[in-house]
């Protein structure tokens, strides 16, 4: 075993949340606890509690950190100046999917969760789809119903779910999210 830390300034939220990530995406939520994460850092689980009160905090950062990640590759998008429509709209798609590929872990906790625990956190994903909704309703050429939007939502979402499951690259799936980001976008233009 490795020795402890001993001052909690020197374990930082980051480093919480990294071995958190790798703890819940091989043991589930339940199954992990502040013990288990301090045994991964080397440190007392004092330390983790001196940054989060409980794993439930824990896995609430982790899943706001992804929503962070997401809404960042999007609004990106949005504000990109030199782009049509159109061309917003297989980005938006593009960037949703790497994503989904790049972040695993994430992508997991953020849209497949199940534990009532974290009930709460369910909010955030409806929001991020609603947000995400209404963003492909304004790029979309032709006018299209919110239902219309949320197939699109739910086409992507299966995209990922397929893939992450298969294990590979955004790399190796360059050619099918290009191809998935235009197909979908042929459908609302």
């Amino acid at each position: 075993m490795a020795p402890r830390r001993k001052a909690e300034d020197e374990l930082t939220k980051a480093q919480i949340l990294d071995a958190a990530k790798k703890l819940f995406a091989e043991k589930g939520y339940h199954q992990v606890s502040m013990r288990s994460m301090a045994r991964e850092l080397g440190c007392s689980h004092g330390a983790i509690y001196y940054h989060f009160s409980n794993k439930a905090a824990v896995f609430t950062a982790f899943i706001e950190s992804g929503f962070q990640l997401l809404n960042a590759r999007l609004t990106a998008v949005m504000e990109e100046t030199s782009l049509t429509k159109e061309e917003k709209l297989i980005e938006l798609f593009r960037r949703f999917l790497t994503f989904g590929i790049e972040y695993p872990h994430h992508y997991e906790a953020m849209f497949h969760l199940k534990d009532d625990e974290l009930r709460h956190t369910v909010h955030a994903s409806y929001e991020s789809f609603q947000l995400f909704g209404e963003a492909i309703q304004h790029l979309a050429v032709k006018q299209i119903s919110q239902r219309d939007a949320w197939s699109s939502l739910f086409a992507l979402h299966g995209f990922v779910t397929f893939f992450q499951r298969r294990g590979q690259t955004v790399q190796e799936l360059k050619v099918m999210i290009d191809h998935h980001a235009q197909f979908l976008a042929d459908s609302l233009t």
